[in-house]
């Protein structure tokens, strides 16, 4: 059923993405993060449309607070996300399931573009690559996010599919051969080639499972991998809708 496939596999990407953002939470500080912004391009403002109904600026750590606060506060409606098969999801089940992966995107946009650096020094940066790479197929395979919302990372996920792509019709390396970003000036990122863990590959979201839905988990443990490289430019600028990207 496509509803708890993607009840399913948004739990489960909410709290990769959770936990990514634990390992550099330390480096975001409103000293160091005061908006929240990918890149000089991108800059992020908060309304959840209820408690704030007007966006509003803020620090990048505020930000990723409200934006966890609010996907959580989803994954506990049992009205959004049922947890008995007797209970039907709403109509707007995906509208809601379409925000949260385009909020979570700008998690890993701001991550990749703010903090990479800690990122290489704590050699896991194939696992955000990893990570990353499925988050992208889950997205486009299903319809969740628009383009426009993909804008600030756009190099980078045209590179890791032409990567998959070449490895498809046989002219790619090894598993480990995919994906990575490195640094470059000014820790801003720029195309090039991208390591990822071991064994990962293309496709959207995980392992069928059961049809038990989902109530919002504790994070699963994340695979750490080696090496390093260059990544992703800033992309050209967009528009946002209720809840303001700022160009």
């Amino acid at each position: 059923d496509r509803q708890e496939w993607l009840a399913v596999n948004t739990v489960d990407f909410f709290n990769e993405v959770n936990l990514l953002y634990g390992t550099i939470i330390e480096f975001c500080t409103p000293e160091r993060c005061p908006k929240m912004q990918a890149g000089d391009k991108f800059e992020y403002l908060w309304a959840d449309g209820v408690t704030i109904k007007k966006p509003i600026r803020c620090p990048a750590p505020e930000y990723v607070d409200y934006l966890m606060t609010w996907v959580e506060s989803q994954l506990n409606n049992e009205a959004i996300f049922p947890t008995t098969d007797d209970v039907p999801f709403p109509a707007d089940f995906e509208t809601v399931v379409g925000t949260i992966f385009k909020r979570l995107f700008r998690v890993y946009a701001h991550i990749y573009f703010e903090h990479f650096e800690p990122i290489v020094s704590l050699k896991i940066e194939a696992h955000l690559n990893t990570c990353f790479k499925h988050f992208v197929y889950f997205v486009l395979e299903y319809g969740l996010v628009a383009p426009k919302e993909l804008a600030p990372l756009a190099p980078l996920i045209e590179t890791l599919m032409a990567k998959d792509a070449a490895r498809a019709a046989g002219r790619g390396g090894g598993d480990s051969d995919f994906g990575g970003v490195s640094p470059v000036k000014e820790g801003r990122p720029s195309v090039g080639s991208v390591v990822e863990s071991e064994g990962s590959g293309g496709g959207s979201g995980g392992g069928a499972g059961g049809s038990s839905r989902p109530a919002a988990a504790a994070p699963a443990a994340a695979a750490t991998a080696a090496a390093a490289a260059p990544a992703p430019a800033p992309a050209p600028q967009a528009n946002d809708d209720e809840d303001g990207v700022m160009v």
